[in-house]
């Protein structure tokens, strides 16, 4: 996540986070995010993720209220933490909206979320729908409602007897782009971290 701006919520107070994290199929149960906070190395994180969880799931914020980030050509969403509710997607959208020199990309499980919105989505906003499960290939067959790609993340041993090829990990995410860009490249497999 070098060199690219990330708006992140708590995974340690999100219900769909603490939910997941149980499951030991899902890769919540890896979360690099609850990992960090947990071992003392991100704990100063948890009152300001946990303070702009609630401000971004409480109420739409009008565009005035939200400070555009100059200089910018990325921003993440939810690179810690997940989506809260709908509030918390058409926020998103907002801050997008204020941000229109940069991309905007957001990494979602929330997939029940995602099917509920019923609004435009800027074009320079991508959604990667994040697969919850540990070896389960999705396709683009599989990408849900307002969503632009699928992220799945499989182990060494399970790629390699599956023949699934591999086009994320072997560079960082500022060097590689390709979640944050409208192409081809609609299904992106990541060996587990």
């Amino acid at each position: 996540m070098q060199g690219i701006r990330s708006i992140n919520s708590n995974p340690l107070s999100n219900p769909f986070c603490m939910h997941m994290s149980k499951n030991k199929e899902s890769i919540c149960s890896e979360c690099y995010s609850r990992r960090m906070i947990l071992s003392g190395y991100r704990k100063f994180c948890i009152k300001p993720w946990s303070d702009m969880g609630e401000l971004l799931s409480f109420d739409l914020l009008d565009i005035s209220e939200i400070k555009p980030c100059p200089n910018t050509k990325y921003i993440r969403f939810s690179s810690a933490g997940e989506l809260i509710n709908l509030t918390h997607l058409e926020n998103f959208i907002q801050i997008a909206k204020v941000n229109s020199q940069a991309i905007n990309c957001l990494f979602t499980k929330r997939k029940d979320i995602l099917v509920q919105l019923d609004q435009e989505i800027p074009e320079n906003m991508i959604i990667v729908y994040s697969n919850p499960y540990i070896n389960r290939q999705l396709g683009e067959k599989d990408i849900p409602k307002n969503a632009n790609k699928v992220f799945n993340v499989f182990t060494k041993e399970y790629a390699m007897n599956n023949g699934i090829s591999i086009n994320c990990g072997s560079k960082k995410c500022k060097d590689c782009m390709v979640c944050y860009s409208h192409n081809n490249i609609r299904v992106i497999n990541e060996l587990i971290k």
